[in-house]
């Protein structure tokens, strides 16, 4: 639990701030996560799959106090860490959205994966919250809204001035100790258990389509720079999709501009040797992009040992965390507005 609990203590002070102005310690438990939560779900964020600058706290700190958009692992992100701020233990969960209906049954795709944060509460264990707009979620979780059990109205993401107990009271409790999924298969009308797919604890077909994302990219990696028949132009457009597919991944932003123009920015991020690498790849992607003929048979069958070169300059730095994220849920391929 203490590695659930605590509030990281270099977390700047100007996010510190931001949560004690949603939220007071005199509000129970229940409320204060409440608050958070509606904060999050405003009017005031806008979901985007699109990638912003920063990382770290930086990146945390562009997302709650200046740009207010971001994807559901911000969102997850944001709502844990602010839970910690003021005293609730918090984790993030990675799983999937309900998908789409196609008869009797429900289609779940990898477009569906999605991350939330689950909040413990004594007596209740881990609850999960909805942070992430309701364009994206639909309604919250039921008893994540203190005054949602009113059997007049339709439930509300507003928090009332007092909660309905003192702690959250859904329909159908989540375990007394910490577990890897919320429990009651139908403790919320607009996102039952059935419909919702964890990354633990489901058997082995929940570990098979958690592995798929990892496999496809693998092989699309793969089938992008692996030596082809292809023309050389084609090869250059794949082993630069490559780079900027990996890029995203590890949660970096894909700058905007000419070839040469992203080239020096991604160079900037890499060491000397993966730095003038780059540069010779930007510089082939325009010159097979705006020369009259592309020709240079060599240099492209040389591209995958320079992209091979320029993915590890990426993913050196990274932290472990991140270097797991990146594989298991790769940000690459949910790139699409919802």
């Amino acid at each position: 639990m203490a590695t659930t609990s605590v509030s990281p203590p270099d977390l700047p002070e100007s996010l510190t701030k931001a949560t004690l102005e949603i939220t007071t310690r005199a509000d129970p438990p229940a409320l204060r996560a409440a608050k958070i939560q509606r904060y999050l779900r405003s009017s005031d964020f806008t979901y985007s799959t699109e990638p912003l600058p920063g990382s770290g706290y930086k990146a945390l700190e562009n997302f709650l106090l200046k740009d207010q958009k971001g994807y559901c692992e911000q969102f997850a992100t944001a709502m844990a860490m602010m839970a910690r701020v003021v005293g609730i233990p918090s984790r993030v969960a990675v799983g999937f959205l309900p998908g789409e209906r196609k008869g009797d049954h429900w289609e779940v795709t990898i477009r569906d994966m999605h991350a939330w944060p689950e909040l413990f509460f004594a007596g209740f264990g881990w609850v999960r919250f909805e942070p992430t707009p309701a364009s994206v979620t639909g309604t919250a979780p039921a008893w994540t809204v203190p005054n949602s059990d009113r059997p007049s109205g339709s439930a509300s993401d507003d928090p009332t001035n007092q909660p309905s107990a003192a702690e959250p009271t859904p329909s159908a409790q989540p375990s007394a100790a910490p577990s890897e999924q919320p429990t009651g298969t139908t403790a919320d009308p607009g996102f039952p258990l059935a419909r919702t797919l964890l990354g633990t604890g489901i058997g082995l077909v929940a570990l098979l389509i958690l592995a798929a994302p990892a496999t496809i990219r693998v092989r699309r990696r793969g089938a992008r720079l692996t030596a082809s028949e292809a023309p050389a132009e084609e090869r250059v457009e794949a082993a630069w999709e490559e780079i900027r597919d990996t890029v995203l991944d590890y949660g970096g932003s894909w700058p905007s501009g000419s070839p040469r123009a992203i080239g020096g920015e991604i160079g900037n991020r890499l060491g000397g040797t993966e730095s003038a690498t780059m540069t010779q790849v930007a510089t082939l992607v325009e010159r097979s992009r705006y020369a009259r003929t592309f020709t240079d048979e060599a240099a492209a069958r040389d591209l995958p040992v320079m992209a091979h070169q320029i993915l590890r300059g990426i993913a050196q730095p990274q932290s472990r965390l991140r270097k797991m994220r990146a594989v298991v849920v790769p940000r690459s391929l949910f790139r699409r507005g919802r």
